[in-house]
């Protein structure tokens, strides 16, 4: 049976410390269309991580929207908008994730931030200053796979494109990742060795650079998608694990 809007009546979240404003997570009634990416008590899962009031929900209206575009049913459950992450890192554009995602920023961070100390002889504990990325919720269809949905239609995705790192500039995906000459070598260890880290540790489904395909040659892509390769996210469940308070 094909999902309505009526089917997306939304909710805030409640309840929240007294010392600091909530977390707002957008909330379906019935959540079970988007079941694989909805966790359970996510806003107390970031609350618990320390980091509440990095979070802001604003342009509620396109938020809240359901789209319906050639086929498509898009939308982002348990929709959370970044203006800043857990460790002050500023994400330059309109960032909105699901709470999933959001929940993945802090280790995120800390690896780009361990990653940037090396490859730039970098004294800052957080080197990491700003991000600006190509988008996170679009409804669109896969590029390549066209009968598929982007995971970017439920905001489950990012894609970085530029990352600014103090005391040296932006480390751009397309101008660094292949350079060759000696002054930018920092800036290409640095992305490479975020993209293995991110792999190693297995913190999304699925990480794809410029080495795997033209249509990410500008940027390094990043999702939660629930089934990948054929099997079911690890990610995913290791986030539905982390404590809620």
């Amino acid at each position: 049976m094909p999902l309505t809007p009526l089917m997306f009546i939304v909710l805030f979240a409640a309840g929240q410390p007294s010392a600091a404003p909530p977390i707002k997570v957008h909330k379906s009634v019935d959540s079970s269309g988007w079941e694989p990416v909805y966790i359970e008590r996510c806003a107390d899962k970031l609350r618990a991580q320390g980091y509440y009031s990095k979070y802001t929900l604003h342009r509620k209206n396109r938020i809240e929207r359901l789209s319906v575009r050639d086929g498509l049913y898009c939308h982002t459950p348990q929709a959370i908008s970044v203006d800043y992450g857990p460790t002050g890192v500023d994400y330059l554009q309109e960032t909105q994730l699901t709470c999933a995602m959001a929940l993945t920023l802090m280790r995120f961070e800390e690896i780009a931030h361990e990653e940037a100390r090396v490859a730039f002889n970098s004294d800052h504990m957080h080197p990491v200053w700003e991000v600006r990325h190509r988008g996170t919720y679009t409804c669109r269809r896969l590029r390549r796979k066209t009968h598929h949905q982007s995971q970017h239609s439920f905001g489950n995705a990012i894609d970085l494109r530029k990352i600014r790192i103090k005391g040296w500039g932006w480390v751009d995906v397309k101008r660094h990742w292949h350079t060759t000459g000696e002054r930018y070598q920092p800036a290409r260890q640095f992305l490479r060795r975020l993209v293995q880290r991110l792999r190693d540790e297995g913190l999304y489904s699925n990480v794809i650079g410029p080495d795997d395909d033209y249509w990410h040659n500008d940027h390094i892509h990043l999702d939660l998608a629930p089934v990948s390769r054929g099997r079911l996210s690890p990610a995913l469940e290791r986030l539905r694990q982390l404590p809620d308070m």
